[in-house]
């Protein structure tokens, strides 16, 4: 266990390039966050969201294979954040 402001937050990985999602895996996993997915498709996040219940944070990949991941994807899944955290979202077209 780390001494992290991350440890124990649930943290989603939304990421179509599996290079970058296992980079995201480690990263998340070395600041002690319990890392769920990768999901590599919009379809695979929002299922792994209802499943999970609740989540602290999630990585999103903005275009995965030209599916984009935001606005509405975000939207449909705020039940699943604390009031308090919001996804943000960046990234490149």
């Amino acid at each position: 266990m780390t001494d992290s402001p991350l440890a124990g937050r649930r943290v989603l990985v939304i990421e179509d390039e599996m290079i970058v999602a296992m980079l995201l895996e480690d990263m998340l996993a070395d600041l002690g966050c319990t890392v769920l997915g990768p999901a590599a498709r919009v379809d695979q996040a929002l299922t792994i969201i209802a499943a999970a219940g609740s989540l602290d944070a999630a990585v999103l990949d903005v275009n995965l294979n030209g599916q984009k991941s935001y606005p509405e994807r975000t939207h449909s899944s705020r039940a699943a954040y604390p009031s308090s955290l919001r996804p943000a979202i960046a990234g490149t077209r």
